[in-house]
Order: structure tokens, then C-alpha cells, then sequence
């Protein structure tokens, strides 16, 4: 776990947007860790987290895009 006091917004435009996505106003996560999406939610390792509909198509796209590669 790691404590930083900035914005999700901010650490968000650090990322590499080809590896990492933001899913909800809440929570980044990295395509490498995607298992399935149910619905409005999907699964990351064991962990079920939240989708919000502005963010699902963007997370869409890039999983579409690195299976393209």
C-alpha cells in the first residue's frame, strides 16, 4: 500500500496510457492485471472493483488496442 498526496488526475497523467487505465473516480489500474468485466464491475487479480459508465468505454478501447498488438 503507498500513501501519496496528490490527485488521482495527476498520477493518472504520469502513467503510460497504453499500460495503465482509469476504471472509476477512485481507482487506476494496469491492462496487465484485467481478468473479465461482469457488468459494471470488473475483476482485477482477486479483487472485484467498480466501472463507471464515462470510463467503460475508454477501458473498451484500450483492451481492444492491446489486443490488437
Amino acid at each position: 500500500m503507498f500513501i501519496i498526496s496528490d490527485t488521482l488526475k495527476n498520477i493518472e497523467a504520469q502513467l503510460p496510457k497504453n499500460v495503465f487505465v482509469r476504471i472509476h473516480k477512485s481507482y487506476i489500474i494496469s491492462l496487465d492485471a484485467f481478468r473479465f468485466m461482469e457488468g459494471n464491475r470488473i475483476r482485477v487479480g482477486e479483487t472485484f472493483l467498480p466501472v463507471d459508465q464515462t470510463n467503460k468505454d475508454e477501458l473498451l478501447r484500450a483492451l481492444d488496442m492491446k489486443n490488437m498488438k
